[in-house]
């Protein structure tokens, strides 16, 4: 219901039309003299699915992802290129942000791909703020971060803290599974979508977030009827 059309838009072939009349007993080969499968050519553009969810309205639910679907709906965004494409699909969520404040906290698993991903961020002209772990090692391979306190050690600052200040714009997270960081991570992750805080738990995802924030500050969104993509 949701993946066949799609895919249909994306390549401009009415799927489940052909998959119907090959049903009632026409050729492939039929339908392609008809023309209605036409010959598919390489495709020089990028779609992108962006799930829409409905966090803001279900008080309290936990908005980690997971094999279940938690998603009502879905946009597709679609342009010459992924930078340009995944930054379509985000504007749909209207929570992107350019600049300003950065929280990281992530596993110790990840924090060596973290590094090349915050130096994206000090270069785009962002500040970082993390957790000690976190931190300490961001500052080791020479990235300016400034410490905060994990929600756990009941002091101040901490990510609530700054969050409800205003004072972040942005939140990478990769959840861990102890007791602590579980309860801290549903904390700011609930929060964070009722202030409408971008929140990242993947370090696939907050890359793909880096080459959107790129496209965003070196250039300009084109609008483009769906049809001019087939053609050309």
């Amino acid at each position: 219901s949701r993946t066949v059309p799609y895919v249909s838009k994306t390549i401009g072939v009415p799927l489940a039309k052909l998959a119907t009349l090959i049903l009632i007993d026409h050729s492939i080969e039929e339908l392609r003299q008809s023309g209605i499968l036409p010959q598919l050519p390489a495709r020089e553009y990028v779609s992108v699915k962006g799930p829409v969810f409905p966090f803001q309205k279900l008080t309290g639910v936990d908005p980690i992802l997971g094999p279940e679907m938690k998603s009502t709906g879905e946009v597709m965004a679609i342009d010459r290129s992924f930078d340009a494409a995944y930054y379509k699909a985000i504007l749909s969520d209207q929570k992107f942000s350019k600049s300003g404040t950065v929280y990281i906290t992530v596993r110790d698993d990840d924090k060596g791909k973290m590094v090349n991903i915050a130096r994206e961020f000090i270069d785009f002209g962002f500040r970082i703020v993390a957790t000690r772990g976190t931190a300490e090692f961001l500052r080791n391979h020479g990235i300016e971060v400034k410490t905060v306190y994990r929600i756990s050690e009941h002091k101040s600052p901490n990510a609530l803290d700054l969050m409800r200040q205003r004072k972040i714009d942005m939140i990478i997270n990769t959840p861990s599974m102890t007791h602590s960081a579980k309860r801290d991570g549903y904390l700011m992750r609930r929060l964070a979508v009722e202030l409408g805080i971008p929140f990242i738990t993947a370090l696939t995802s907050a890359e793909a977030e880096v080459e959107a924030i790129s496209y965003a500050r070196a250039s300009r969104l084109e609008t483009r009827p769906l049809h001019s993509y087939y053609t050309t």
